[in-house]
């Protein structure tokens, strides 16, 4: 929670935790079974692709690390409070995927701007 809180700072921070190597941890909790991880890890991702996509994207179709969002709407739901809350942040997390850093440019904040195409 100190990092997401950390990212929420603003672009300045996402691209300051990048340049210190967090992306590679980010990357390997992916593979993690732990369920409990999934809402923090699911936050962080939003914040990096909402401020870094291009980059982001790069490593996710590079590691197929975009499967994990797909896997979490696929798999079974378990008695959860937040799995509304956890599938949304997986479904918008492959939407920023799908756009490819296309709504970085624009800088709108609110992570709709861009093409798909």
């Amino acid at each position: 929670s100190l990092l997401g809180a950390f990212l929420d700072l603003g672009e300045w921070a996402i691209v300051d935790a990048l340049h210190v190597g967090i992306f590679p941890y980010l990357m390997k909790l992916f593979q993690s079974p732990a369920v409990e991880i999934r809402y923090p890890l699911l936050y962080l991702w939003m914040r990096i692709l909402k401020w870094d996509g291009e980059i982001a994207t790069i490593d996710l179709i590079k590691d197929e690390a975009w499967m994990y969002f797909v896997r979490i709407l696929t798999e079974p739901a378990e008695d959860s409070i937040d799995l509304y809350e956890i599938k949304a942040m997986a479904i918008y997390c492959l939407c920023m995927f799908v756009m490819g850093g296309s709504h970085v440019s624009s800088r709108s904040g609110d992570g709709c701007s861009g093409s798909i195409i």
